[in-house]
């Protein structure tokens, strides 16, 4: 049930960023700049992250700083994704997206199924 909680919290941060993340990124900042954001942030976020799970701490705080990182690593996501699809998508020559779009997905999905 707490892991639940944690996921929808990173789902949240993501929902919240997204949108005016991938505006910003049209219209206002270049789509480069904010995927080094979102990749500086996540960079402090996964070492954050290695922080909380491996320095011992009470598990109840050890929960509550595991749920800031899910809420951080969505803020990322959010800011991550947008971008960097839109920066692949002009970057592929026209005709070819669909078939890098469908290797993006495979190469998201194929760690699943390990």
């Amino acid at each position: 049930e707490k892991v639940g909680y944690a996921e929808a919290v990173f789902g949240l941060a993501q929902l919240v960023t997204a949108l005016p993340v991938g505006y910003l990124s049209d219209k206002i900042i270049s789509r480069r700049r904010c995927a080094n954001l979102g990749a500086v942030l996540l960079a402090f976020q996964t070492a954050a992250t290695i922080v909380v799970l491996l320095v011992p701490m009470d598990a109840k705080l050890r929960y509550y700083g595991y749920t800031i990182c899910m809420a951080v690593q969505g803020l990322c996501s959010g800011i991550l994704n947008g971008p960097v699809q839109a920066l692949l998508a002009d970057e592929t020559p026209d005709g070819k997206r669909s078939s890098v779009y469908t290797l993006l997905f495979v190469a998201y999905l194929f760690p699943s199924i390990l």
